[in-house]
Parts: C-alpha cells; sequence; structure tokens
C-alpha cells in the first residue's frame, strides 16, 4: 500500500495597498517565499537520497493561504493522492532569516505525536528561543542583513522530521481533543 508525506508552503501574499505612500508592495519575502524555496530546497535534498524514502514525498505549493487557505482547502477537496493515506503535511510558514535560532516556533505543537520527532530534533540542535519581525507589512522584502544559517538550520530539522516520517513504522496521530482528531479517525475507518 502507498502512503505519502507532503511538504507544503503557499505562494501567496497579500499583493499591493494602493493607499500607502511610496512602496505598496507587500512582497512576502519571509511570508512566504522563503517557505516555498525551503520546500523546493527540501525536495532537492530528498532526491539525492539513496536509498529514498519508502513513502512518497510531494512537494506542494498552495495560494490563496492569506485570503482564508484556499490553495489548501482546495488541495484537502482535490487531493493527488488519498488523504487516508497521507500522513502527514509538513507545512512551512516562514523560514528564520535572522540567524540560528534557540527554539522552533510550532502553531501545532500539542496536537499531533509528531511533536515528539519535533522536539527530540529540536533539542539534538539546542533550540529554545525565536521572534517574528515584518509580518504582513511592505517591509517584508530581502534584506542585506539577513543570516540564513537559520533557514538552513530549520530546513535541516525539516528535513530530518521529514525522513522519520516517510520511513517510520508508526503513523501520526492527531491527539485526544484536537479538532482534527475526530475528522482523521473517520477518514481512516473508510472502507
Amino acid at each position: 500500500t502507498k502512503e505519502y508525506v507532503i511538504f507544503s508552503a503557499h505562494w501567496d501574499h497579500l499583493g499591493k495597498h494602493p493607499e500607502l505612500q511610496g512602496d505598496h508592495i507587500f512582497n512576502g519575502a519571509v511570508d512566504n517565499a522563503s517557505g516555498v524555496a525551503a520546500v523546493i530546497s527540501l525536495g532537492r535534498a530528498f532526491t539525492k537520497l539513496n536509498p529514498l524514502p519508502k513513502r512518497t514525498l510531494l512537494f506542494l505549493a498552495t495560494t490563496a493561504e492569506e485570503a482564508g487557505l484556499l490553495g489548501a482547502k482546495y488541495y484537502a477537496m482535490h487531493p493527488l493522492y488519498p488523504l487516508e493515506k497521507t500522513l502527514a503535511d509538513i507545512n512551512i510558514d516562514s523560514m528564520n532569516v535572522w540567524g540560528k535560532a534557540r527554539d522552533i516556533e510550532d502553531t501545532s505543537f500539542g496536537m499531533s505525536t509528531l511533536d515528539d520527532a519535533l522536539a527530540r530534533v529540536a533539542q539534538v540542535e539546542g533550540r529554545t528561543e525565536f521572534d517574528l519581525h515584518d509580518y504582513h507589512q511592505v517591509s517584508d522584502e530581502v534584506k542585506p542583513d539577513w543570516d540564513l544559517s537559520g533557514a538552513v538550520q530549520d530546513a535541516q530539522l525539516l528535513f530530518v522530521v521529514g525522513d522519520e516520517v516517510a520511513n517510520g513504522d508508526k503513523f501520526p496521530q492527531w491527539k485526544a481533543g484536537n479538532e482534527f482528531k475526530p475528522k482523521r479517525d473517520a477518514m481512516m475507518r473508510k472502507p
């Protein structure tokens, strides 16, 4: 039976704000060109493995995230592969462009059994703090003082976690009380 792991990021941003003086384009360099670059880089890295992971990996860039997750919702309604055979979607929404970090930011932390893998890899890297700047502002542009060692650190962490999921023996599970658990459980009971 084929099973799948997704790495995803949204490629859209907020567009233009013509009423602003001067620069009125929301470029979205961090949110989320950096995430799309990470998905592409992870895809390249995984193709160099020998042997390849035992599960199929899908590298996906969605749109209209800033307009209500429309691209992700579309994929959920029209998946390339059966959702009940999809183990995880490692979604990347912004990379750390400010240098190496001492922590990680995971908006789904505490919701699934992937926490264990993420926490284990983060602990090995000694990570414990993080902060965002320029969120949803026209100032979200590539800056000459960026230190991409943090993005590399994040990509390495995501690679290791993704590789563990792609080669692991267990199907990640939502934790009890999580809003997604009943939906996933029902999906898994389908014949």
